[in-house]
């Protein structure tokens, strides 16, 4: 990574394609955690790198895509604190995130 963040501020602009080229391969081929993952995305935030924070806020969106609530709250962590009244009435608003 600390080589990417050196190319991606090259003025080359294919030294630049290369470098997200390479991240990406990189974050495709590893086996890289949630932890790491969010670790680095708030990284990349802080230091406005946003070809880092692109890259590694669409692999966290990969974990997620096409995932039900419950198997999203696994992955995160979340505990459940809603009641069963107050999920049912998310549900009835938002049938959508619900469907299997």
């Amino acid at each position: 990574m600390e080589e990417f963040i050196l190319k991606s501020g090259s003025d080359d602009e294919e030294v630049r394609t290369a470098a997200r080229n390479d991240l990406r391969d990189f974050i495709e081929r590893e086996e890289i955690g949630i932890t790491t993952l969010l670790v680095v995305v708030k990284y990349a935030h802080e230091v406005k790198n946003a070809d880092l924070l692109d890259a590694f806020c669409e692999r966290v969106a990969d974990l997620i895509k096409d995932k039900k609530v419950v198997e999203v709250r696994k992955i995160f962590g979340i505990v459940n604190d809603f009641t069963p009244e107050e999920e049912q009435a998310l549900r009835d608003e938002h049938p959508w995130a619900f469907e299997d």
